[in-house]
């Protein structure tokens, strides 16, 4: 594609910004500590799928926690977990999405920056 044409550091100087549906802040204590915690257990870091499921199942297991029908706690709001915020809404049918999405910028140093 075209877009894989353009360099990096020329997205950094515009400050690109744009939306992904992950957003992995390798620097936070939350992820510190799982990664420490894996590494001890598992002998390896942590693989993006061991981030994702872990995300996945401890925002099942939190809102369970709360005594609520599962259902019933998307209507508390958003959460933040390592890399997936979830931002749960009933579609037609009674099917459930996750619309939680982050605006991402990219810095100077190449790094991102979270916007929202």
């Amino acid at each position: 594609t075209v877009f894989s044409l353009v360099e990096n550091n020329k997205l950094a100087q515009l400050k690109f910004t744009y939306v992904s549906d992950r957003y992995l802040d390798e620097t936070s204590l939350p992820f510190k500590n799982f990664s420490s915690q894996y590494l001890l257990k598992n002998k390896a870091l942590p693989s993006d799928n061991a981030v994702r499921g872990f995300d996945v199942m401890y925002d099942i297991v939190m809102r369970l926690a709360s005594g609520k029908k599962l259902a019933n706690t998307y209507k508390d709001g958003v959460s933040y977990r390592l890399e997936t915020k979830f931002d749960m809404r009933k579609k037609m049918f009674g099917l459930t999405e996750n619309n939680g999405l982050f605006l991402l910028e990219y810095q100077p140093d190449l790094s991102l920056k979270r916007i929202k």
